[in-house]
């Protein structure tokens, strides 16, 4: 919300005997955002289910992605705590205006950043250094140039994750990846999860 706190709405559970839903809030004081958040990306639940703790997935489907007005982009794990395990702040000092996971690769995403550029993180290759370098990647510059530049206000994933569309204020970017950074490598999201369980970021399963 405006305040920089997540509500989650929790269904109640198949063994409940009441129909009453719980409102969950993560309002985690200074480790949360300061000021409105602007994008929030969940993952696809997988097929099988999975199980569940303080109504949230664990696991790496379990796994948030906020950004907001305060420069920074956060990722939480809601099954083991309040508090996000990770914080990213704007090289620039912009706003971040949406942040997307990928619908097919387990540990990557994008952010949108109000300086116009675009950035890639692989949490399996690193939950610490970007894949586009710490100045992102300019999307005017990527693009050739056209329309006004400026801040970027959504992306969006293609179904297969070899896409991305990304909008500002007058022009609709579409740019293709690479094999390599669109495609998954073997165990990349055990990695990731191995990365931010060494870090102590969340328990052992």
């Amino acid at each position: 919300d405006e305040s920089g706190k997540i509500h989650a709405v929790i269904p109640p559970s198949d063994k409940s005997s009441s129909s009453k839903r719980t409102v969950r809030v993560l309002d985690s004081g200074e480790d949360g955002h300061f000021g409105m958040i602007t994008g929030l990306s969940t993952k696809v639940p997988p097929k099988s289910g999975g199980h569940l703790a303080r109504g949230f997935l664990r696991g790496s489907s379990g796994l948030v992605l906020t950004c907001g007005v305060d420069w920074t982009t956060k990722l939480w794990a809601p099954a083991y705590t309040d508090k996000p395990i990770q914080s990213y702040v704007s090289h620039s000092y912009d706003y971040m205006c949406d942040v997307q996971w990928s619908p097919t690769h387990p540990s990557l995403f994008a952010t949108a950043c109000g300086n116009g550029s675009l950035g890639f993180w692989n949490l399996a290759s690193s939950i610490d250094e970007p894949l586009s370098g710490s100045n992102g990647i300019p999307i005017k510059e990527a693009t050739g140039g056209g329309g006004e530049g400026g801040v970027l206000n959504k992306i969006r994933w293609s179904s297969d994750g070899r896409s991305i569309a990304v909008a500002n204020s007058d022009r609709l970017h579409i740019l293709g990846l690479s094999e390599d950074v669109a495609r998954p490598k073997e165990n990349e999201e055990s990695k990731m999860m191995n990365n931010l369980k060494s870090r102590g970021f969340i328990d052992e399963e």
